[in-house]
């Protein structure tokens, strides 16, 4: 069930006037996490995990080099109360010839942190976290997971 139809060879036309639209395309793939038959995210191992994120920087670097691409995400439900439709542990990757609503704002809002304090925000917040160490999840040299301090419903 693909989000989007195939990118065009050519750039799609712009939004302009009133009732601006653009047309549903991109890339979608679908990254198959393991060999075997597994629903469970926690019973991959270590190493089947750094083989995941390998597979996400490659296509993110890959994706992100098409000229006609403007944003890349890369998204995973597990389960069909997440709207998993397989029962194999899998992730999907959507790179859009235009920068989603909700990325943008993301976006603006670390542009304008920077010109305010002149540090960036997303190493602030890393910074922060990882000296309260209350909301990390995990945390190596090169990477961190924390829970939101904010969100947005209950338990995100």
């Amino acid at each position: 069930f693909p989000a989007v139809r195939p990118l065009p060879a050519a750039d799609p036309p712009e939004p302009a006037g009133l009732f601006a639209a653009v047309p549903g395309v991109g890339l979608h793939e679908v990254v198959i996490e393991c060999p075997h038959h597994e629903s469970d995210p926690a019973r991959l191992t270590d190493a089947a995990f750094a083989h995941v994120f390998r597979a996400y920087r490659e296509r993110l670097a890959a994706l992100s080099a098409d000229p006609r691409v403007a944003a890349v995400t890369v998204f995973k439900n597990v389960g069909a109360e997440a709207g998993a439709s397989l029962a194999h542990l899998h992730s999907q990757i959507v790179a859009t010839p235009i920068v989603p609503d909700a990325l943008r704002a993301e976006l603006d809002g670390a542009a304008a942190y920077h010109r305010a304090v002149g540090r960036c925000v997303f190493c602030d917040v890393v910074t922060a976290e990882t000296a309260a160490g209350v909301r990390v999840v995990a945390a190596t040299p090169g990477f961190v997971a924390v829970t939101p301090f904010a969100g947005r419903f209950a338990y995100e």
